[in-house]
């Protein structure tokens, strides 16, 4: 097929691609249906253990602190010990789900988390307890990637924020059971040492009872695709939306792990200091409730319960749900930023104000804490992962994110007590602030919006990403064409070659760099990015074929009209190979656009354009010494050549006018 024809039958194939969407674009646009309430449930069910097992230790300590007559330092270490644990899960699990695949682990993390409670409740001795806590918080880290990830990477983009967040919020129906658990058991009377022991045993249960529903869910169609697995993706798409598809294609290279941090640091740093943030300030105080009205003048087992089930049940429930109900309406930048500053507020006012208040006014105001960091960053922090980082790191950078938390969590809850006793709750309370306060400005400063878009939207997923991702390579193989293509012109201008092998040579290179360009848009199609991304880079796809074919119809032209080699030839010749390698050296400094450098760039596209210009003074004055000829054949054969030449430098100027607008569009990208 003549590269002409090729072009007109892959712009048919490319607007069958737009008109149908890319495969992921049903799954995008599909509202809340009963698949979602599923994996809601069954990913929802290990926060909802994750909330009772370290709620829960704040009521078992009660009665620990009896039967092992534990000191202030002990009950921290215990505390702590699941938190410590949680902090390794996530660096583990997180990688393994993006190195396998998320059903690859989906079900194991909830196992360890229900031998840890097992165990926990079996426990002989404090220093076992101990080491089985710190097992039961490693399998609720793992599950915070592993959740987050199966339930965005399967929901809408005008819903994924509402259907993550139902995820996290089961944490409050974890800690209601928490609070009838505790109630149940001493109303029974029993022994203090079955009293814990059933309190945490029973944080095995709804572990247990999701095992085997999460190893029927089926691999995230957006994983299947990051490694090429495009029929298993099209299969579970239409099961979940019950639309038809037809998908094809090859697996696609991928980019390696420390690239991605290259790309992405910024939004790692924000999300996991935010989090760290967030949970120093939330855990230790949450865990720790009980002692806390103790000081403020609530006496007895009995109180320091109601206190603090008044405080989850009235505020920090309420907290989770109005965040899901909001969390794609006002987006999650303003409801983190707006979350940390009412915190560090409330925070500041009982710090500075909080002993000329009530032991119930001060109790009030600390639990409106809760309810704005639920209905804030304690929600958005967890969501915010899911949707910062690209398919092949979605799961390691929620894991590195949530390690950071449960680290900030372990940190506040293992010296909680101790400041507790060393500063009072007031200072305590103005050192919380100072931590909420700065969590704002880490959000205003590092997060962007992410509000519906679809995630490849809104991890920058996008064609820029891809230009050095997962169509590198393809890249690479187009401009090695051209650059082949401008090897074979200077030999056959220069007489190196005869002007039929030059033929034969170019057509292969043409060839090469047509299938170059098929496998682009194939690639392309598959990626679920927004319309104008795909005409940028489909756009500067081909840009660059459009130079091969000027390649190849200027030797053509060699061979046709007979023209041996002359000064003319070799000089155009000569600056076409400086283009081609030119063409290249652009294309790969577009990856500092990410950056917002545009130096390199600038300096290409100027070298561009000074081509482009020597062409057309070439031009000019080979035609003024043709057209002293008398021989009209001669003329027309000439000047059809020369022209051709010439368009090979304005076909190089077009790309040059493709990076420049890639150049404005995206060099203040972050």
């Amino acid at each position: 097929m003549c590269a002409y024809g090729y072009r007109k039958a892959l712009k048919k194939r490319i607007g069958i691609h737009m008109e149908r969407g890319s495969l992921l674009k049903p799954l995008d646009e599909l509202s809340t249906a009963g698949f979602h309430l599923k994996v809601w449930v069954t990913s929802g069910m290990g926060f909802f253990t994750d909330a009772y097992d370290l709620w829960i230790i704040s009521v078992a300590l009660i009665f620990l602190t009896q039967v092992f007559h534990l000191s202030v330092a002990e009950q921290g270490m215990l505390t702590s010990s699941s938190l410590f644990g949680a902090f390794l899960g996530p660096l583990l699990f997180g990688r393994l789900g993006d190195l396998f695949g998320r059903k690859y682990v989906y079900g194991l993390e909830m196992f360890i988390l229900a031998i840890g409670a097992i165990g926990s409740a079996l426990s002989p001795t404090y220093y076992w307890l101990l080491l089985m806590r710190g097992v039961m918080g490693f399998g609720i880290g793992g599950d915070y990637p592993t959740s987050a990830t199966v339930m965005a990477e399967y929901s809408g983009k005008r819903n994924r924020g509402q259907l993550t967040a139902m995820v996290f919020a089961m944490q409050g129906f974890g800690i209601l059971t928490g609070i009838a658990v505790a109630f149940g058991l001493l109303y029974l009377s029993l022994p203090a040492d079955l009293i814990w022991r059933l309190m945490l045993g029973i944080g095995a249960v709804p572990a247990l009872s999701v095992i085997y529903l999460r190893r029927k869910i089926p691999e995230t169609p957006r994983y299947d695709l990051s490694v090429g697995k495009y029929q298993e993706a099209a299969s579970t798409v239409e099961a979940v939306t019950n639309k038809e598809l037809q998908v094809g294609g090859e697996e696609t290279p991928k980019l390696e792990i420390k690239k991605y941090m290259r790309f992405y640091l910024g939004f790692l740093v924000g999300v996991s200091v935010a989090w760290f943030l967030l949970d120093a300030s939330y855990y230790g105080t949450g865990i720790f409730l009980p002692e806390l009205s103790g000081v403020l003048g609530f006496t007895g087992s009995l109180a320091k319960i109601e206190v603090s089930a008044l405080t989850f049940g009235l505020a920090a429930f309420p907290g989770y749900w109005v965040a899901v109900l909001l969390m794609d309406k006002e987006g999650r930048k303003a409801m983190q930023a707006i979350g940390f500053a009412l915190m560090g507020f409330l925070f500041l006012t009982l710090g500075f104000v909080g002993r000329d208040l009530s032991g119930v006014a001060f109790l009030f105001i600390y639990s409106l804490t809760f309810f704005f960091s639920n209905f804030g960053p304690n929600t958005t922090t967890f969501v915010y992962p899911t949707e910062l980082f690209p398919t092949e790191f979605r799961s390691t950078g929620h894991g590195i994110a949530a390690s950071s938390g449960k680290l900030g969590a372990a940190i506040s809850t293992f010296i909680f007590p101790v400041l507790l006793a060393e500063w009072g709750p007031y200072n305590l309370m103005l050192f919380l602030a100072s931590l909420a306060l700065l969590g704002g400005v880490v959000t205003v400063v590092l997060l962007p919006e992410t509000k519906g878009k679809s995630l490849e939207e809104s991890s920058l997923e996008n064609e820029l990403i891809l230009l050095q991702t997962s169509l590198v390579s393809l890249f690479d193989r187009l401009l090695t064409d051209i650059r082949n293509g401008a090897i074979v012109l200077q030999k056959a201008s220069t007489g190196e070659i005869d002007s039929k092998q030059g033929i034969d040579e170019i057509r292969f290179w043409e060839h090469e760099g047509d299938d170059a360009v098929h496998q682009i848009f194939v690639s392309l199609n598959l990626r679920n990015i927004s319309f104008m991304d795909h005409m940028d880079i489909a756009q500067l796809t081909e840009k660059l074929d459009d130079v091969l074919d000027a390649e190849q119809g200027t030797v053509y032209r060699l061979m046709l009209y007979e023209i041996r080699p002359n000064e003319v030839t070799r000089q155009f010749a000569k600056g076409i190979l400086e283009l081609s390698s030119l063409l290249t050296a652009g294309v790969e400094h577009l990856k500092d656009l990410v950056n917002g450098n545009t130096e390199n760039l600038d300096e290409i596209i100027r070298r561009i354009h000074e081509i482009e210009n020597e062409g057309d003074d070439l031009l000019r004055s080979s035609l003024a010494e043709v057209f002293k000829s008398n021989d009209a054949v001669s003329i027309i054969k000439y000047k059809d050549l020369y022209e051709h030449y010439e368009e090979i430098s304005d076909r190089g100027e077009d790309v040059a006018d493709v990076m420049a607008d890639l150049a404005v569009k995206y060099s203040k990208l972050r």
